[in-house]
């Protein structure tokens, strides 16, 4: 969203404060604000929005995988620690060794949502608007590459939580007590893994504004930002207690892993579906077209 050029962002409006502070009177300026407020209150329960089948689809999606994301992200270090430090005591000089290295675990993930921010700012940057086109021509051509991009996102955050899960994690023991982790070809395995699931992450943030702007009237991008951010915070918060309950239950790390990456992988089979179904309705000429359109 912030790689997106300030002349496309329809909730930036400019506004001289002196020259209304110098004209108005404080109890016009107070029935100004209140009134504002009150319209941008209405917004949230605006039919528009909540009637609107690709923007409710996109924010249910987009939530489901910032469930799945957030668990990984949240057991890297003691689900790596638990299998790494297996047999050595935690006081020892490999112990100490051991424990510091694997900080760059979660560390990892972080580096790799920045990346991944940076990266598809980029790539959006690219497919927003291809010139040469007419300007019809221009927001259809973005809208298909923003889906596709979000779908790719959702199927690699899949698949590399899948891999987070069943990688091998050997413990220090089956290396002889070697402290370097990042040495052996698990250490290295992880790494990566927990890099590119950041990545992913990262992606997710960014192709969140470009997508609303296309999904909801400008009139509604504002409460539509809103309802998307506060959902995809109830799944952060939802993700973390679902994969602590697992955890808890079954006395693994591995039950939680597994439901992140059934998560992710459900948000992409849900998404996939209903594309189907809509790129069918258009073809065949059914349903709304303003709907159809917007997908």
């Amino acid at each position: 969203m912030i790689l997106t050029p300030s002349h496309l962002r329809p909730r930036a409006h400019k506004l001289d404060y002196s020259e209304v502070a110098s004209k108005e009177a404080l109890s016009v300026r107070v029935d100004s604000f209140c009134f504002r407020l009150g319209q941008s209150l209405a917004r949230l329960l605006s039919p528009e929005i909540w009637t609107n089948a690709p923007f409710l689809i996109y924010v249910f999606t987009n939530g489901v995988a910032a469930a799945g994301v957030v668990i990984p992200w949240t057991f890297a270090y003691d689900y790596i620690r638990s299998k790494w430090l297996l047999g050595i005591e935690a006081d020892s000089a490999v112990g100490l060794l051991a424990e510091t290295q694997l900080a760059w675990y979660p560390s990892l993930i972080g580096l790799g949502s920045c990346a991944g921010q940076v990266l598809f700012g980029f790539i959006i940057s690219k497919t927003h608007h291809p010139s040469g086109c007419t300007a019809r021509s221009r927001r259809s051509f973005s809208r298909s590459n923003l889906t596709l991009i979000f779908t790719i996102v959702l199927l690699l955050n899949g698949v590399m939580t899948l891999g987070f899960t069943y990688a091998p994690t050997p413990s220090s023991v089956d290396y002889g007590g070697e402290g370097f982790i990042f040495l052996t070809t698990a250490g290295r395995v992880f790494a990566v893994i927990c890099f590119f699931l950041g990545v992913t992450d990262g992606a997710f943030m960014t192709i969140m504004g470009p997508m609303l702007e296309y999904l909801l009237e400008e009139i509604n991008f504002p409460a539509g930002l809103g309802i998307s951010l506060c959902i995809t915070g109830a799944f952060n918060l939802a993700g973390t207690l679902a994969g602590g309950s697992m955890l808890d239950l079954s006395g693994s790390y591995y039950s939680a892993n597994l439901l992140a990456a059934c998560l992710s992988l459900s948000g992409f089979s849900v998404l996939l579906v209903c594309c189907l179904v809509f790129r069918k309705e258009q073809e065949m000429g059914i349903g709304d077209e303003d709907t159809s359109e917007r997908l």
